[in-house]
């Protein structure tokens, strides 16, 4: 990577943290400012504070479903 490139943002939204894990293995070597939440609330607040390039969601959160996450993402709610 050059110096003047930017490292991409990417928020990783994963409720089971088997699934988690491995993901996070498989990205390891790739040049990315990976972020991490486990639950949709923490991955709002997690966008909210730091806007990704690429975000990687989960349909099944525990506090609520992918589809429940992406209106609130949507209407701009925290």
């Amino acid at each position: 990577m050059t110096p003047e490139a930017k490292q991409a943002r990417l928020a990783l939204i994963v409720g089971d943290e088997d699934l988690l894990g491995l993901i996070q293995v498989l990205l390891a070597s790739e040049a990315l400012d990976l972020r991490v939440a486990t639950s949709g609330r923490t991955g709002l607040e997690l966008i909210r504070d730091d806007a990704p390039d690429l975000i990687l969601l989960d349909l099944a959160l525990p506090d609520m479903n992918g589809w429940e996450f992406f209106m609130h993402l949507h209407a701009g709610d925290e």
